[in-house]
C-alpha cells in the first residue's frame, strides 16, 4: 500500500507540474489562465440546465418529455422513466439551493408533482418504473436503484424549498423500501420486485438490471448510501441513520477488497463475491462524488469501523484517506467517522 500511495503521489505532482506549465505558458503568450470552475458553472447553468428548461418541461402531461434530439425537439412517444423525473428534481433542486434561480423550482416542482401524481404507486407504495408521456404505466417494476434516486431528490427538494410534504415522501419511500426490500438475514436490499412487491430472485430485463441477475451491487448500494444520507440530513431519523450505520460497514466489510485494492462489484445473498472475471475491475473507477462521501461520514456523533477502507483515491478528495493494511481484521486499525453537522451552500 506504501508503494501505491508513493505512485499516487507521483501522479498528483506530476499533474500538477503539468498544469503549473500550461497556466504559466499561457500566461507567457499573453492568454489568461481559464478558471475552470467557473467555466464548468456557466457550462452547467446557461448550456446544460438551460437546455432542460427551454425543452424538455412537458405543458400538456407534467413532468419532463421522456426524449429529446439535439434540438431539443421531443422524439415520439415520449415515454416517461423514474429514473429522468427523479435524477431531474434531485439536479434542478441542488442547483436552485446554489443558485437560487426561479426557472429551477418550477422545473423541480413540476418534476414532484408528477412522481407524486403519475408514478407513485397508491395501493402499494413505491413508485413505477415506467409510464407513458400522458403518465399511463408501462413497466410496473419496482426497481430498488431508481426508487433510490427519488428519494434522494425528494431530500434534497425538502432541503431546497422546506418542503415537508417532499420530506414525508421521502421517508414513506424509504419505510416502504425497508419493509419489503431489506435483507433481514444478511443485511443490505434486494434489487427488483413486482408491482406488488414479490421479489423478482433472477432479474434479467433492462437496462438498470444488465448483468445483475438479481444479485446484489455495489453501485446500487451506493445510490442507497447517497440517498439515505441526504434523506437523514432532512429528518434526522433513528431508523434511517441505522439503515445507513449498516451500509457502511457492508461497504467497509463486504465489498471493498483489501487484498486488491478496490471494490468488487456483484455479490451473492449472504454478500459472498459473484464477480464475473473483469467485473469488479470496473469498481475501481466507480468513485462516490466528494459530497457523496462526505454525506456517508457526517453525523452527530461518531460512527466507528472496524475495517480501513483501501481506496485511498476514492476518499482524499472529500473528508478521510484510509490506508489499507493486510494484517487479520481483529488487528487493523479503528478509524472514527465524525464529521460534524452537513454545511448548507
Amino acid at each position: 500500500m506504501n508503494l501505491y500511495l508513493k505512485k499516487v503521489g507521483f501522479f498528483l505532482t506530476l499533474l500538477f507540474l503539468l498544469c503549473s506549465a500550461a497556466a504559466a505558458s499561457a500566461q507567457m503568450n499573453g492568454e489568461a489562465a481559464r478558471d475552470w470552475s467557473v467555466i464548468f458553472r456557466d457550462t452547467l447553468q446557461h448550456s446544460v440546465l438551460q437546455f432542460w428548461i427551454d425543452h424538455a418541461l412537458d405543458t400538456k402531461y407534467g413532468g419532463l418529455l421522456g426524449r429529446l434530439n439535439r434540438q431539443g425537439e421531443p422524439i415520439p412517444p415520449g415515454d416517461k422513466s423514474v429514473v429522468l423525473i427523479s435524477r431531474a428534481l434531485w439536479s434542478f433542486s441542488e442547483a436552485y439551493r446554489r443558485y437560487p434561480d426561479p426557472a429551477y423550482q418550477k422545473m423541480a416542482a413540476a418534476c414532484s408533482k408528477f412522481l407524486r401524481d403519475k408514478m407513485w404507486d397508491k395501493q402499494r407504495g413505491g413508485y413505477y418504473f415506467m409510464v407513458s408521456r400522458e403518465g399511463n404505466v408501462i413497466d410496473s417494476t419496482k426497481q430498488l436503484n431508481p426508487m433510490s434516486y427519488v428519494m434522494e431528490g425528494l431530500a434534497e427538494y425538502a432541503l431546497a424549498f422546506h418542503d415537508d410534504q417532499a420530506a414525508r415522501e421521502a421517508l414513506d419511500l424509504f419505510q416502504v423500501i425497508d419493509q419489503h426490500a431489506h435483507d433481514n438475514q444478511y443485511g443490505g436490499y434486494r434489487i427488483a420486485f413486482t408491482e406488488d412487491w414479490q421479489w423478482i430472485r433472477d432479474y434479467k430485463p433492462g437496462p438498470n438490471a444488465a448483468g445483475s441477475f438479481g444479485r446484489k451491487s455495489y453501485d446500487w448500494h451506493l445510490g442507497l448510501v447517497e440517498a439515505f444520507a441526504t434523506l437523514y440530513d432532512v429528518t434526522g431519523d433513528a431508523r434511517v441513520r441505522s439503515r445507513l450505520e449498516e451500509l457502511l460497514d457492508i461497504f467497509v466489510n463486504k465489498i471493498i477488497d483489501t487484498d486488491t485494492g478496490y471494490g468488487r462489484y456483484y455479490f451473492r445473498d449472504d454478500w459472498s463475491v459473484a464477480d464475473r472475471d473483469g467485473d469488479s475491475k470496473e469498481c475501481e473507477w466507480r468513485r462516490p462524488s466528494a459530497s457523496g462521501v462526505r454525506r456517508m461520514l457526517r453525523f452527530d456523533a461518531p460512527v466507528s469501523c472496524s475495517s480501513i477502507m483501501p481506496c485511498a483515491t476514492v476518499l482524499t478528495t472529500s473528508v478521510v484517506a484510509y490506508t489499507a493494511t493486510a494484517r487479520p481484521r481483529d488487528q487493523r486499525k479503528t478509524r472514527t467517522w465524525n464529521g460534524g453537522s452537513r454545511s448548507k451552500p
